[in-house]
């Protein structure tokens, strides 16, 4: 519906359902996709290029939101650090522990469902991480058994310069 605050003017926010079909033709100034990383098949693709031909008409800005699914869809496309639309992006990040400098309780209720979770699905719902075990030969669980913790997994959002050889192995 129709809104009026103080400052601003008028604006109108709608919702629409996930389909190209219902975003096809509106003329829009911001859009926003929730949750984009549970789209399944080509959904993600059909809703973004639906929203992205509706805010040309305004020159308007679209926001993405959601967890990640995996490394697999738009949302991993858009966000891949070394991918091709990284750079017409602004990303912003809010794992768990932000919001847990300043809240107690959920800084111990999450620390009790890491307790209970699997490490992937810890990374996907409070660290913002795109987890893909699909690219690995052993699941993370099975990886991260290893006594020594100060010896960690190298992210791969982590950028070392090195002059010297990298080796890996199992």
């Amino acid at each position: 519906g129709t809104k009026l605050f103080p400052g601003v003017g008028r604006f109108e926010i709608w919702s629409l359902p996930n389909s190209p079909r219902t975003i096809e033709g509106l003329d829009i100034t911001d859009g926003i996709i929730d949750e984009l990383g549970n789209f399944e098949g080509r959904e993600d693709r059909e809703v973004y290029d639906s929203m992205m031909a509706s805010l040309a008409a305004k020159g308007g800005s679209l926001t993405l939101f959601g967890k990640p699914r995996g490394r697999r869809g738009l949302f991993w496309e858009l966000y891949d650090p070394y991918g091709t639309y990284r750079p017409n992006f602004s990303v912003y990040e809010f794992p768990w522990n932000v919001r847990a400098v300043l809240d107690p309780v959920y800084k111990k209720t999450v620390e009790e469902h890491r307790e209970r979770m699997s490490a992937t699905a810890f990374q996907e719902n409070y660290e913002c991480q795109f987890v893909d075990e699909s690219i690995v030969c052993f699941p993370w669980e099975l990886i991260d058994r290893q006594p020594d913790k100060s010896v960690e997994l190298w992210p791969l959002h982590r950028h070392q310069e090195s002059m010297n050889p990298r080796y890996m192995g199992i």
